[in-house]
């Protein structure tokens, strides 16, 4: 199979992921006017006169920010290109060639679910899901490296079971008329 399928996968998770970090510091930014208010300690009060708690300030100072819309945009075109690549990666799982192809895309697809909640939350505007992003990307290595082993440990099998046939095979050839070895299974008689 190609490698363009990949390409595009990684392209896409990278495009997602810096539209992610390219906006966390513009999810946080204020009017001067609303810097000022949560600076100097005043209370803020809501729709109903009574005072703001500081998140409810910071969402109302946000949702008067003039960089909401375009945060908002760029977040949900960060949204779909996320989407599309987690789709890519879900069908690099269903119907990878090898068991290294779908590692690596169970792997992609933990960076982008990773994307997705970092987008979330700054289009929400809260840090609070920052740690769950942080345990999934650890949970991610853990397993990433456990399947590496796992990858590993098939190959060095496959590696001894050609070599055991490479011996058998010469030893077969140099002496036709010796005995099987009585760990293998008898050869058939090609006589019939």
């Amino acid at each position: 199979m190609s490698a363009l399928p990949r390409l595009v996968t990684v392209l896409v998770a990278s495009i997602g992921v810096l539209l992610a970090v390219q906006l966390a510091p513009a999810a946080g930014a204020l009017p001067g006017d609303a810097v000022a208010t949560l600076a100097a300690d005043a209370p803020v009060l809501g729709d109903d006169g009574y005072p703001l708690t500081e998140d409810e300030a910071l969402d109302e100072a946000m949702s008067h920010s003039p960089l909401r819309g375009v945060i908002n945009a760029i977040c949900a075109v960060g949204f779909v290109l996320v989407v599309i690549g987690l789709v890519l990666c879900i069908i690099r799982v269903l119907l990878g060639p090898g068991l290294a192809d779908r590692v690596v895309a169970s792997d992609l697809i933990t960076m982008h679910i990773t994307a997705l909640v970092i987008l979330v939350t700054i289009r929400i505007g809260r840090t609070e899901y920052f740690d769950l992003v942080l345990i999934v990307t650890l949970i991610s290595f853990a397993a990433t490296i456990a399947f590496a082993q796992l990858i590993a440990a098939r190959a060095a099998d496959a590696a001894a079971a050609r070599q055991r046939q490479v011996e058998h095979d010469i030893a077969h050839a140099a002496d036709p008329d010796r005995q099987p070895d009585p760990e293998r299974e008898p050869e058939p008689d090609p006589t019939g």
